[in-house]
């Protein structure tokens, strides 16, 4: 499924206290628009997000893409964030105080930086998608590990009759 906010404010909202009981699954979000997350806005919820893609958003402030505050730990599975921009900070995503966890998920050609974190407190985990980050920079203070090299190796069984992955 595919919604188009038409730059007429975000897709989702979760701030209810929402756990990974609540799934957000093979959706497509674009040009959504909203001063903090153009998409999606976490305010103290934990929701699973897998399989969407968050595809030219907007933020006036922050967070293009997604913004994640008041100690969110949502948790994102194979998403691609593509094209996103914020005026301020966080072109992908922006995290004040929050643990997000991003599994397998890619970040590329959002206003950079891609991802900030506003304070210590804000821990995310990445696996994968780090090693192939368009930016590698992160934080106010700009640490990044542009001068080193990154290797990977991924395996894909396809069937030879039907050509579908297994």
């Amino acid at each position: 499924s595919v919604i188009d906010c038409e730059q007429a404010g975000r897709g989702f909202i979760f701030n209810r206290g929402e756990q990974a009981t609540s799934r957000l699954e093979w959706v497509t979000i674009k040009n959504g628009s909203d001063p903090y997350g153009g998409a999606i806005r976490i305010t103290g919820s934990s929701p699973a997000i897998s399989d969407c893609v968050f595809e030219a958003n907007s933020a006036t402030e922050r967070g293009g893409a997604f913004f994640c505050e008041d100690v969110s730990s949502p948790t994102l599975t194979n998403c691609t964030f593509s094209l996103n921009s914020a005026s301020a900070l966080g072109g992908g995503i922006y995290n004040l105080g929050s643990s997000p966890t991003l599994a397998n998920c890619i970040l590329w050609g959002d206003s950079l930086p891609e991802v900030y974190n506003d304070n210590a407190s804000s821990t995310p985990t990445f696996t994968y998608r780090e090693l192939f980050e368009q930016n590698r920079f992160n934080g106010a203070d700009r640490m990044g590990d542009a001068s080193q090299i990154a290797l990977a190796v991924t395996t894909r069984l396809i069937d030879p009759n039907t050509g579908a992955q297994r």
